[in-house]
């Protein structure tokens, strides 16, 4: 899933009312990040606190937009997005929404080497971004 709290939050069982129960975040507030309405990474800090402890995760787990690469480095994933090719990029979002950021960034690492004949940056074990 594209959407970190949603993924956690089906994850628990919840509905979003449940979770909006559960945690005393406003039912249409988790709506509105869930739907990408309102950036998840602007929520205040009282409702990421209050989720994560509602979902049993650390609030980083879904507040932080960040995927793996195959060398089990942390990359920022909108860092990444901005350095794909915008061609390449735009197909794979054509063959592969709706998905996960950690399945597209994957799909996109391979697909640049196929395309290019060398590994993507953010793909390397070293990588300078």
């Amino acid at each position: 899933m594209k959407n970190k709290l949603k993924y956690y939050r089906n994850l628990a069982g919840f509905s979003q009312q449940a979770l909006a129960d559960m945690s005393g975040v406003n039912l249409r507030a988790i709506q509105k990040y869930e739907n990408e309405e309102c950036k998840i990474g602007n929520m205040t800090l009282q409702n990421a606190l209050a989720l994560s402890q509602a979902l049993n995760c650390r609030m980083e787990d879904f507040i932080k937009n960040t995927v793996i690469n195959e060398h089990g480095i942390e990359i920022d994933f909108d860092v990444a997005v901005n350095l794909m090719d915008d061609e390449l990029r735009e197909e794979l979002h054509r063959e592969l929404a709706p998905c996960a950021d950690q399945e597209f960034f994957d799909a996109y690492a391979k697909a640049h080497e196929i395309k290019f004949g060398e590994s993507w940056e953010c793909g390397k074990e070293n990588p300078i971004i």
